[in-house]
């Protein structure tokens, strides 16, 4: 009985993570609105950063390339985080695969899979964007 139990628990389980990930909040679907794009290639580095809220931050690879990494999760001390790290499979940064990592006086924190990446276009975009997830709820 009790391992029948068991077997059923993990079964529930194991068809519980094939059926699909974690569903984003609302304000971070922007298929419609932004272009969508499976990595971020060519990186190397970021020469800044944002945090927009908790799940959310805004990359800036050159003086004209931005782009919005939407966490899997929430990553309560990203706003208050001096540095962040981001992992990357060779020279891509690659959504459902790499990570961030939020550093606050040295202590490396937990790792945050990317869940999806928007390449925005321009400084105006930038700040549209931020306020706008900043304004949902």
């Amino acid at each position: 009985m009790r391992i029948t139990t068991f077997c059923m628990c993990i079964a529930l389980f194991v068809a519980s993570c094939a059926t699909g990930g974690i569903e984003l909040p609302e304000k971070y679907v922007l298929d419609d609105q932004l272009e969508s794009v499976p990595d971020i290639s060519k990186y190397q580095g970021y020469t800044s950063w944002d945090a927009v809220d908790s799940q959310s931050l805004i990359l800036q690879t050159s003086p004209s390339n931005y782009y919005l990494i939407v966490l899997q999760t929430r990553a309560s001390e990203l706003r208050f985080s001096e540095a962040i790290r981001i992992s990357s499979s060779g020279s891509r940064v690659r959504a459902g695969m790499d990570t961030v990592t939020v550093l606050r006086r040295s202590v490396k924190g937990p790792p945050y899979r990317i869940e999806k990446i928007y390449r925005l276009k321009g400084r105006e975009q930038v700040q549209t964007i931020r306020e706008q997830i900043r304004a949902a709820k």
